[in-house]
């Protein structure tokens, strides 16, 4: 989830950049500080959709970072949904048999170079890749998810 911030955070330094405006400049377009632009940029401020309305109007974007910004919210209030759930999933899990595994990635719908694939469902694999790939320690996972270490395990 932080890559996908990044990304839509280079694409809204790429649209600024192509629109000719300085982070200062776009700030002021949608009043907002220079030093939000900067982080929002390098992904790291979560700001809201009415900061990414303003600046797709603002650069002429015509709903493209918009649409960016709403996939990678989707994404992230998806994860957290998976995360409250996961306590109860386990349980069932742990009564019945695991269901034959239907492809859990599908195609991106948004062109914003995230990558080919988006998880549609999180499976152990898919918790396991990003635990891997965040370089985390099952325990350390698991605390940065509030979960047990059972269900970060993956």
């Amino acid at each position: 989830m932080a890559d996908a911030r990044k990304d839509l955070g280079r694409q809204l330094a790429q649209w600024r950049a192509s629109a000719g405006l300085r982070q200062v400049d776009l700030a002021k377009l949608i009043c907002y500080s220079r030093s939000q632009i900067a982080n929002v940029e390098v992904g790291r401020d979560n700001t809201t959709r009415l900061f990414w309305h303003n600046a797709d109007a603002a650069l002429g974007a015509h709903g493209a970072l918009l649409a960016m910004f709403d996939h990678v919210h989707a994404l992230v209030r998806d994860f957290h949904a998976q995360e409250v759930h996961a306590p109860d999933q386990e349980r069932q899990q742990a009564a019945t048999p695991p269901a034959p595994l239907t492809s859990p990635v599908t195609a991106c719908p948004v062109p914003c170079r995230c990558g080919p694939t988006v998880v549609g469902r999180w499976t152990g694999r898919e918790v396991r890749a990003l635990r891997e790939a965040l370089r985390m320690s099952v325990r350390a996972f698991a605390e940065y998810l509030g979960v047990t270490m059972a269900t970060a395990s993956g």
